[in-house]
């Protein structure tokens, strides 16, 4: 990561673009996969940017924690709970 901080404009320009790209890249497979879901009856009817947004910024944020600090977690049981959650929610009712 050093070479961030060394970088010149044109370089850091030129990551935050492709950064960019990438992110606008799976928010929009994001958006596919929760249209879908709401077309086959499966999700409730929601706005769809705003939906994927939270579900792309919890993605990572759980799985950069893991990448950086907790690489001995049971990545397959972390995702079964985190889509149970989005599923059911955390609400008793």
């Amino acid at each position: 990561m050093l070479w961030i901080a060394t970088a010149g404009p044109w370089e850091l320009g030129e990551l935050k673009g492709w950064m960019l790209k990438k992110r606008t890249e799976r928010l929009e497979v994001v958006k596919r996969m929760l249209q879908r879901g709401i077309n086959d009856g499966e999700i409730r009817d929601l706005e769809v940017e705003t939906a994927s947004r939270l579900f792309l910024g919890l993605i990572f944020s759980v799985f950069a924690g893991v990448m950086f600090f907790d690489k001995m977690l049971p990545q397959e049981e972390m995702v079964d709970t985190i889509l149970d959650i989005l599923r059911r929610g955390m609400g008793t009712e």
